[in-house]
This record gives C-alpha cells, structure tokens and sequence, in this order.
C-alpha cells in the first residue's frame, strides 16, 4: 500500500493509512453493570481484561471492507473458563459477528 510501514509489519497491507488498529480509541459496551475492566498497552495494539465482569464488548473505532485478520487471543488463567472471543461487522447490540470460544464446559 506504499505507506512506508513493512508489509510483514503492517496489518493491513493493502490500504493505506491503516498499519494496525488502534484500541485507545475504542468504545466498551456492557450489557450490565457487572463491568470488566480493560486495560490497554502498547500504544492500542494490545488488550487485556483484568477484572472479569460479564458480557461486555470492547470496539475498535475502525471501519474496513474486505480484510484478513490476524492476531493473538489468549487466556493467561486456569481457574478462569468464561467465553473469550472477537467481534466483527457491528451494527448493533443485535447485528454483529462473534467468534467465540470456551475452555471447557459450563456446568
């Protein structure tokens, strides 16, 4: 995309202007009052919930069209077995994408 960022460097290398998403800019939505808390490190290109809550959303401000996504998800916690996952293409709390996954079964 000719934006001076190394393309293996970049995340997304064919369009300009993006080089990685940015979550200092990003909008939480919590579907109780049972918060989490989010941190956010490495100039927005890292996120870590430190405090579980319940469902809650964190949404990057950033608008693509067709995209390949890659990254890291992961849960640094043994004891812990909630849903960990990622959001995509949301309009609303009812339209939206959500891959998501569990540890082991809730019982």
């Amino acid at each position: 995309d000719q934006d001076g960022t190394f393309d293996l460097l970049d995340a997304c290398p064919l369009l300009a202007g993006y080089q990685s998403l940015d979550f200092r800019k990003s909008t939480i939505i919590n579907f109780s009052d049972n918060r989490p808390k989010w941190q956010i490190f490495d100039q927005g290109r890292e996120v870590m919930q430190t405090d579980a809550g319940d469902l809650s959303l964190l949404l990057a401000n950033a608008r693509f069209g067709s995209f390949q996504l890659s990254g890291t998800l992961f849960v640094n916690s043994e004891e812990d077995d909630d849903y960990i996952g990622f959001v995509f293409a949301y309009q609303s709390n009812r339209r939206f994408y959500l891959v998501m996954w569990k540890r082991r079964t809730q019982t």
